[in-house]
């Protein structure tokens, strides 16, 4: 039976020469798309995590869907006083607060959450705030 596949079926040498360009073609375009992707910074990782309680090993995979620095960083942040920040705010807006010798700045995660990197300087000191 395996014999009549490479006798009179599709693997006979005729049928692989005849689909031998289409084969070479996908390959192709799957191997550029796949050197596209990498190149604009697209990539799948497996990782494996424990779970704290149950002990049990699982496998996730961590996709990465934009390319290196494609989220700008905030360099020159514009602070508002709190009597603006109460008309832009709710009071129930999570923040993250640094205090550096005596001064003390607020980040809305809000913001971070579209930028995720804030440059800056607080009580003299650079900082970065992440998100």
């Amino acid at each position: 039976m395996i014999q009549e596949l490479f006798v009179r079926g599709p693997l006979t040498p005729s049928a692989i020469r005849r689909s031998l360009p289409v084969l070479l073609m996908i390959a192709g375009v799957l191997t550029i798309g796949y050197m596209v992707f990498r190149q604009l910074g697209y990539d799948a990782r497996t990782i494996h995590v424990v779970d704290a309680i149950t002990g049990e090993t699982r496998a996730r995979s961590i996709v990465t869907v934009l390319p290196r620095d494609a989220i700008s960083a905030v360099t020159r942040p514009r602070f508002l006083t709190p009597e603006e920040a109460e008309r832009w705010m709710s009071p129930s807006e999570r923040v993250i607060g640094v205090e550096i010798g005596g001064e003390a700045k607020a980040y809305p995660i809000n913001l971070l959450s579209r930028h995720e990197i804030v440059d800056d300087v607080v009580g003299g000191k650079p900082v970065a705030v992440t998100w």
